[in-house]
């Protein structure tokens, strides 16, 4: 003010001298357009502190910092810009302005500023200043630690893991209730339809696979891109197989504790210690493995491809088989002969396992769109009820037009997904002991949770087959043993067929320098 009255007296004084004393009407008006004048447009102050700050900056000289900040942060410099969110994030010499802060971070963060790509992914998970988004927290996070920020990658564990738990919840709510899997039906002499019912013990291999039955499968499959076959492994064999692998899981536990081995040597990729995991599998000298296979791909019988009176020799170059199982003919119909084995292990959930988001194993494929890229089979080692966590299926979301409509609105957005997973109707596969769930790798599924209270232990083995015929990557590395080497669909049946022949503890597979070519 005494500067604005200063003014207005010099303009004064100016007045008089250069005109009459008479004309004080015409000098006030003069004086009182210079004072609106002045009025009008003050000195323009400092860019944004606040009063609070400019008493505090007379003695810390923290205000000339603050307007450095400010210039270089508006010239594009990524760490005056970080500099500049801390201080709307603690408002030291601002107002504090959480949207503020999150809006300079971002700045800073584009340009690749580790520091501010933390504060950025911190603000996502926390909500502060931006809509609360943990996947988003995640992806600045992981941004962070790649550029070697020291808390960076256990944030981003935190976020992706609460992003995942937030993320299961709302499927959950949003899917409707699922049906259950089940058989194909089959045409009758009648032109009927019914369902695969028949008790599995009662019925031969060959009337399993052939005819009718055999095609209805393939239909479905290709239809709906999973399909159930009722008894395809025995209950015994089953039980058996179910106790190794519950003995195998434990030991498997203890060397990777011990450091006798590495984690990715006994367990695949997808592995949760405490209540979930992938645990691969071992085939030579693993006999309870070799005779679930035999069962599954050569029939019940061990000499089953010997009947005929091949050699062994004969029988690895031939695509001529005797045996005949469900699965195996649902494989060569499929994938072919020359399908790589690509996955030998078990799923094993606890009481207490979290579901999983739904996904794919692999990517839609325009080229290939009516054959698997990979097909996998789960193989119920015990019976699998509700609250045991069964997995779910969304039919529909493998090949053609539909697949790939599905796979677009899987990727594009969440709420392109949100709307996808209430619109389409799914499955989950209650399966009783031995019996198989078989899906294409680029159908769309999840395993629901195995319930706390109510559940048990659910153990699934499971075996996929490459397609040789894929035209894209696969999407996923297989859950196989380094020490399992590739073995073709046709080899492999041959091999398992020899499984006794020599004696009860003969192993076709020890010593095998076998690859997928042979």
């Amino acid at each position: 003010m005494l500067r604005y009255f200063s003014k207005l007296m010099l303009a004064f004084l100016m007045l008089n001298s250069i005109t009459p004393i008479a004309g004080w009407t015409n000098r006030l008006l003069v004086i009182s357009h210079v004072a609106f004048a002045l009025h009008a447009a003050p000195p323009s102050p400092p860019k944004r502190p606040n009063s609070a700050f400019l008493s505090r900056a007379q003695s810390n000289e923290a205000y000339g910092a603050f307007v450095f900040d400010l210039e270089a942060a508006d010239t594009g410099d990524a760490a005056a810009q970080c500099q500049l969110a801390r201080a709307y994030r603690t408002g030291d010499g601002v107002t504090q302005s959480a949207s503020e802060a999150a809006r300079w971070f971002r700045k800073a963060a584009d340009q690749g500023h580790p520091e501010a790509q933390f504060n950025l992914g911190v603000c996502f998970a926390k909500g502060f200043g931006v809509e609360q988004d943990l996947a988003c927290a995640a992806d600045w996070l992981q941004a962070a630690a790649e550029q070697g920020h020291e808390r960076a990658l256990a944030a981003c564990t935190r976020a992706r893991s609460e992003a995942l738990a937030l993320r299961v919840v709302r499927e959950a709510e949003i899917m409707p209730t699922p049906s259950p899997l089940l058989p194909p039906p089959v045409p009758t002499d009648s032109n009927n339809t019914r369902s695969i019912t028949k008790d599995p013990s009662a019925t031969s291999d060959a009337e399993m696979s052939s005819g009718a039955w055999g095609r209805a499968r393939e239909a479905a499959l290709a239809q709906h891109g999973v399909v159930r076959i009722n008894g395809a492994l025995s209950p015994s064999t089953a039980a058996s197989l179910r106790k190794d692998i519950l003995l195998r899981r434990a030991s498997a536990y203890a060397a990777v504790a011990s450091g006798a081995q590495p984690p990715d040597f006994e367990f695949g990729t997808f592995m949760q210690y405490a209540e979930r995991c992938d645990l691969l599998l071992p085939l030579e000298g693993n006999y309870a493995v070799q005779c679930a296979l035999r069962e599954l791909l050569c029939g019940k019988s061990a000499k089953n491809l010997l009947k005929s009176g091949l050699s062994s020799d004969r029988v690895e170059g031939s695509s001529h088989v005797d045996a005949r199982t469900p699965l195996c003919d649902l494989l060569l119909a499929t994938v072919g002969e020359d399908a790589v084995l690509y996955e030998l292990a078990a799923l094993i959930s606890e009481p207490g396992a979290p579901r999983q988001p739904v996904h794919s194993d692999s990517p839609w494929q325009a080229t290939t769109s009516h054959e698997p890229p990979l097909l996998t089979s789960f193989v119920a080692l015990q019976p699998v009820a509700h609250a045991m966590g069964p997995t779910l299926f969304l039919p529909g979301t493998h090949g053609g037009a539909r697949g790939g409509e599905a796979h677009a609105a899987y990727s594009e957005s969440t709420a392109s997904l949100d709307a996808l997973l209430s619109d389409r109707p799914n499955v989950e596969a209650l399966l009783n002991i031995g019996d198989v769930s078989c899906f294409d790798s680029r159908t769309l599924h999840c395993g629901s949770a195995n319930a706390k209270q109510d559940g048990s232990t659910r153990a699934l083995f499971y075996v996929s087959f490459l397609n040789p015929r894929a035209a894209q990557p696969i999407g996923t590395a297989g859950s196989l043993r380094s020490d399992v080497k590739p073995i073709t669909l046709m080899s492999l049946r041959a091999k398992l067929s020899q499984l006794g022949v020599g004696g009860d503890d003969s192993d076709p597979f020890a010593c095998d320098d076998e690859s997928a070519g042979s």
